[in-house]
């Protein structure tokens, strides 16, 4: 365990061979040595600092606990335990020794809400846990209460932060159930909280240890799934809002489990990102749509413009534009005919090197689109930079269009801004007569949605297209 009371030690290796004059080498191999110690005598520094942070007691809550249930095994007790939401975000962007300064500040915004009979236990990082003496109900508003002081402003030096955090909580409700086994009933909370999105409070129930197991099952199922080609494509037109006509289409990855059957994408994306399969699954996309696309014109369906959606994950890798060009190369495919759906939020980390790399892209012919558009954190600043040719406004806005004025303003001024910048503008979940004939009034170019039609396997497509 790395304490104040272990430092972290620089071991420099020594045998060097020595070609340049002794006076020389002695003073660089002194700068290099100070460089080191300088480096580690910060590092034990900040290690000692969290080290004398008064909740800073990873494993006392262990023997407390235990002394708590021996003492008083009828009285309720519960266990909350924190996990600070992309609490690295806040590390990537301000850096460690900010980041720590924002960890104290979130402990003290606990303890300030804290009745009498809790303790606050800082365990790793953005973790923390509370055990307290109180009835269920009770326990579930003040994790509430916690949640939204946690939400306030954190100010940092020069930085305004705004957190969130799933909290779990587990009701210690049989003494002979070891403390470290609540810790984890509280962890499988937090985690179900977090595939629904965190930023919430919720109990343990016995289901989630179950989902938990099956989500670490589907991470090497995912795996499985790319060799024993269980993924499989379908396509969802994209319509001309004034001939209604087929101009376009867009890929979408499906999973059909060997076992479970058909798995939502919402469902194993974020697990395939969580893993680092996204990479080769967005790489069997490219080869999957290439492939079909050669195939159709080999029996003469007339050409059609193909999007394949990127990951943000993607996207930000430095090899990923070189990826590409390969792929097209070895499958002999038209980069015109390729376009690439790219979410607002994936311009979050490194946007002028995302930037870059679209433009490369579309330097080669591939078409480029903003998928998702108004439910992300681009800036205009940063939308007009895009190097894009598509806006697609999200299917959440279409929903209430004609009973909520407000989503009908919203989608007009989006419309509105697309064309400024030149862009042909599609509407997503177009599912009605009404939902079209707004869009038409608008001036939307193009549309996707149920009412043309569901996604198609590729023959019910290359039908559709060998008829139009």
């Amino acid at each position: 365990m790395i304490s104040k009371d272990n430092p972290v030690y620089a071991y420099v290796p020594i045998g060097m061979t020595i070609i340049f004059r002794k006076l020389k080498v002695t003073i660089m191999f002194q700068t290099f040595i100070d460089q080191i110690l300088n480096k580690t005598s910060q590092r034990n520094e900040r290690i000692n600092r969290i080290s004398e942070m008064p909740f800073d007691n990873r494993y006392r809550w262990i023997e407390d606990l235990e002394e708590s249930m021996k003492l008083d095994a009828q009285r309720p007790k519960s266990i909350l335990f924190f996990d600070i939401d992309r609490f690295k975000n806040v590390n990537d962007i301000a850096g460690r020794q900010i980041g720590d300064q924002v960890i104290e500040l979130v402990e003290d915004r606990i303890n300030e809400h804290l009745p009498e009979t809790c303790n606050l236990y800082h365990l790793f990082g953005d973790q923390f846990l509370v055990s307290i003496d109180n009835t269920v109900s009770q326990s579930f508003s003040l994790a509430n209460q916690l949640m939204k002081a946690i939400q306030r402003p954190i100010f940092a030096e020069n930085h305004e932060f705004y957190l969130t955090a799933t909290i779990g909580i587990s009701h210690i409700q049989e003494s002979d159930i070891k403390p470290s086994e609540h810790i984890h009933q509280a962890r499988f909370a937090v985690r179900h909280g977090k595939t629904k999105g965190g930023n919430q409070v919720n109990e343990y129930k016995s289901f989630m240890g179950a989902i938990y197991n099956e989500l670490i099952s589907l991470e090497s199922d995912i795996i499985k799934a790319v060799q024993f080609n269980e993924f499989y494509l379908v396509y969802q037109p994209k319509v001309d809002v004034k001939t209604n006509k087929m101009i376009g289409l867009e890929a979408l990855l499906r999973w059909k489990h060997h076992q479970l059957g058909e798995i939502s994408p919402s469902r194993f994306i974020p697990i395939a990102e969580k893993i680092g399969m996204i990479h080769s699954i967005g790489e069997w996309v490219l080869r999957a749509v290439c492939q079909q696309y050669l195939e159709w014109k080999r029996i003469g369906v007339p050409p059609i413009l193909i999007a394949i959606n990127v990951s943000a994950l993607e996207l930000q890798q430095p090899c990923f534009y070189h990826r590409v060009i390969r792929i097209i190369e070895q499958m002999g495919m038209d980069p015109k005919y390729l376009e690439m759906e790219i979410t607002e939020n994936s311009f979050i980390h490194n946007p002028e090197e995302c930037i870059e790399t679209m433009e490369k892209l579309r330097s080669i012919g591939i078409s480029l689109s903003i998928d998702d558009f108004g439910t992300g954190y681009s800036s205009i600043g940063y939308l007009k930079k895009f190097p894009i040719d598509y806006l697609k406004i999200d299917q959440s806005f279409l929903k209430d269009v004609c009973t909520d004025s407000g989503s009908a303003e919203i989608i007009k001024s989006m419309i509105h801004l697309g064309h400024t910048f030149g862009l042909k503008v599609v509407a997503e979940g177009v599912e009605g007569e009404h939902a079209l004939s707004f869009i038409r009034n608008v001036a939307c170019d193009y549309y996707q949605g149920y009412f043309y039609s569901q996604p198609l396997e590729a023959d019910k497509v290359m039908d559709k297209l060998l008829t139009s």
